[in-house]
């Protein structure tokens, strides 16, 4: 017959009834290639195909969170579905969000409001929200909900250890949750505690033994696009008796098998906001892009292109590239004065640390010493980043030097100035950087992003941070930004 059963495995998995043949049409439908498999060594020592299986016919487990593709695949092949029951919710929402006495002033907004309730309709999913759409807020209602509803722990997975002291502040200091009830676990911590949430990053999580997480009834993952990595999933897999589970990010990347792979562990996608909407509803900044091409000397153009045509490996001709522009003295002086120069909080990205971004850092406090000049990266605890990222909202003119530490889902409402001083066309990393500047506050309603393009065509020839440069540009259209490109000659040393 064709039909197909979902059965209740545990909270990860549901288990597939279905014919065999059928049951190879499901597996299809769920493989994929892998991004860039052609240059993974299994698969060029001819022992992996490239591609991804989220079902394989032999275990009959399905990823609870696929279930509305199976929906959509058993409707296109007129095959007969039978789901497991499902709980109907019927209460009054607006009276459930008045009893956590959340402050006035941090009251949801309507989307928030309408995120919570297809939260609890549905019991898994991933929130799209851009930064600054208020994700914090949130993960608290749901919170607040589901610790009402199980009985057990709430547990929220964060990258790192600042956006655990940023969360926890939010709780206890801007929405009135209890301090005693929220405990952080992070390396050095205790990691039993009877507070009713935990708040923990993901390297430490994947260490703890899986029966740890059986403490905990509903979960959500923070930042969640990162949750791909093989340690994400076993901790999600862990968590075998937690059937409520939510993902909150600004950003997916857009390849297809990423948002399966976090839907698989999640759920479906609710897009709540688009930057653009929360610019045009004023709870975003608005965004001015710059982008600022550095035209290099031709001779300088021919021998860099000359050197990349004797290294073989792309990998390679790519790095010596790079090496060239972050060594570059007058390129550094270039990004030095443009940030002393600039008013209101500029924040400084770069992507390496001891060949750029402590060099930028030293070069410009020596350039301008009685100038609030912080420093960010791995290296800096976690407790430091949180207070640098208060201070600098008291201080006039200060400027962020950091690492991507600083690139996802910090809030630093001051931001009217971020620059890009390494090339990239990541769209998570792009998008994320971006949102760092676009939280409002009074006397800011705006935030201008340099973006700097190093151009060493020479004839036909396009250099990598040409190719980055037009794919950034993509990722502003397609995200409806507005942008102006200043094409500066650049005279090198």
């Amino acid at each position: 017959m064709d039909e197909i059963r979902l059965v209740p495995y545990n909270a990860v998995f549901h288990r597939v009834e279905c014919e065999r043949g059928i049951a190879e049409e499901i597996k299809e439908q769920f493989t994929f290639f892998a991004p860039n498999y052609k240059f993974n060594p299994k698969f060029k020592f001819g022992i992996w195909d490239g591609r991804i299986s989220l079902f394989l016919p032999s275990r009959k487990l399905l990823y609870v969170g696929l279930t509305d593709r199976l929906k959509k695949f058993c409707q296109e092949q007129n095959y007969t579905l039978h789901l497991p029951p499902k709980n109907q919710i019927n209460f009054d929402l607006p009276k459930e969000i008045v009893s956590y006495n959340i402050p006035v002033g941090y009251q949801p907004r309507d989307y928030q409001t309408e995120g919570f309730r297809i939260g609890i309709d549905n019991d898994r999913g991933i929130f799209l929200l851009p930064t600054g759409g208020g994700k914090s807020l949130l993960i608290y209602l749901l919170a607040r909900y589901y610790l009402n509803k199980t009985g057990k722990k709430f547990l929220v997975i964060l990258p790192n250890i600042g956006l655990i002291k940023q969360l926890r502040d939010d709780f206890t200091i801007n929405y009135g949750f209890d301090p005693k009830n929220v405990h952080e676990i992070y390396s050095g911590q205790e990691r039993e505690t009877s507070a009713q949430i935990v708040l923990t990053t993901w390297q430490t999580a994947h260490k703890l033994d899986p029966r740890w997480f059986d403490q905990f009834g509903a979960m959500v993952g923070d930042e969640a696009h990162t949750f791909t990595a093989k340690s994400l999933i076993k901790i999600m897999n862990n968590l075998e008796n937690c059937p409520y589970r939510f993902g909150t990010t600004g950003t997916l990347n857009g390849e297809k098998v990423h948002q399966l792979v976090l839907e698989s562990l999640f759920g479906p996608v609710f897009r709540l906001r688009s930057t653009t909407e929360l610019m045009e509803e004023g709870y975003l900044s608005n965004l001015n892009i710059k982008f600022l091409v550095l035209k290099y000397p031709e001779t300088v153009c021919k021998s860099l292109k000359s050197a990349m045509s004797k290294i073989p490996d792309r990998r390679k001709r790519y790095q010596l590239e790079l090496d060239y522009i972050l060594s570059n003295e007058r390129r550094n002086r270039f990004i030095q004065n443009l940030a002393l120069s600039l008013k209101g909080t500029t924040l400084v990205l770069f992507q390496y640390v001891d060949k750029h971004g402590k060099v930028l850092y030293e070069n410009m406090k020596n350039q301008s010493p009685s100038r609030d000049i912080y420093y960010v990266s791995g290296e800096v605890d976690g407790e430091t980043r949180n207070d640098i990222r208060k201070i600098v909202e008291t201080k006039k003119d200060p400027i962020i030097i950091a690492s991507s530490v600083f690139q996802t889902g910090t809030d630093i409402k001051s931001v009217q100035n971020i620059i890009f001083t390494s090339p990239t066309k990541a769209k998570i990393k792009v998008l994320q950087s971006i949102g760092r500047g676009l939280r409002t506050m009074e006397g800011k309603m705006e935030c201008t992003l340099y973006d700097i393009v190093d151009d060493l065509s020479y004839k036909k020839h396009q250099n990598y941070c040409m190719k980055h440069y037009f794919e950034r540009v993509g990722i502003y259209a397609e995200e409806g930004f507005d942008y102006q490109s200043h094409k500066i000659n650049f005279q090198t040393d």
